[in-house]
């Protein structure tokens, strides 16, 4: 009596699982194929294309195991209470799988939105650091302490550094994305040290009239 229900739900469920890898077969090989060509721009830093290849390899072996399964039962030769089992957890794998290929396409569509967002950070990072040297040359001073001229050199030269990483063929946006970071926190750092010498220069021709 087992063994009887245990043939309805399997014979059931075969039918299911024959579609279900389908279409399991048809996203690993676009997920990989998608992944591949954003690799030609972007470094996948957190394994993505390794991942996605092993969920495939994973998809083929149970498929191979469920085609063994299938020839049992044409061949009479299936324990269909074994195979119930087996198929439930096929069945709850293969929905998980497609969870994580979801996920993993999703996070590889930021990319895109990511290095606009840097490029734009990065042109506003140019314009700020504008706005500073037109307000040290605003107050028309005989001189600048040179640990600020050299601050502000650096600071060019980091965004500069920064556009060259963002034009190169494949980008490491996760690298570039903390590297902002820093350059936002040297920017803010200029600004107050620019605010500080306007500040001492109005305070000494105050005094001086």
């Amino acid at each position: 009596e087992n063994e009887m229900k245990a043939r309805k739900i399997v014979e059931k469920k075969q039918e299911s699982l024959v579609k279900a890898f389908n279409t399991a077969s048809s996203n690993s090989h676009q997920l990989i194929q998608k992944l591949d060509h954003i690799d030609q721009s972007y470094q996948l830093t957190h394994g993505e294309l390794k991942e996605a290849t092993d969920l495939d390899a994973e998809v083929n072996q149970m498929q191979s195991d469920f085609e063994i399964d299938q020839q049992k039962m044409a061949d009479g030769e299936a324990v269909y209470s074994i195979l119930r089992n087996d198929f439930y957890q096929v069945e709850e794998r293969l929905v998980a799988i497609a969870a994580r290929q979801k996920e993993i396409s999703d996070d590889v569509d930021g990319l895109f939105e990511a290095e606009k967002i840097a490029a734009g950070s990065l042109d506003n990072f140019a314009q700020e650091v504008s706005l500073v040297k037109r307000k040290i040359d605003r107050q028309k001073l005989p001189g600048l302490p040179r640990e600020f001229v050299d601050f502000y050199n650096v600071v060019l030269n980091e965004i500069t550094d920064l556009n060259s990483e963002l034009n190169q063929v494949r980008i490491n946006l996760e690298q570039i994305s903390g590297k902002l970071i820093l350059v936002q926190q040297d920017i803010n750092k200029l600004r107050d040290e620019a605010d500080s010498i306007v500040d001492s220069a109005r305070l000494v021709e105050n005094a001086v009239q």
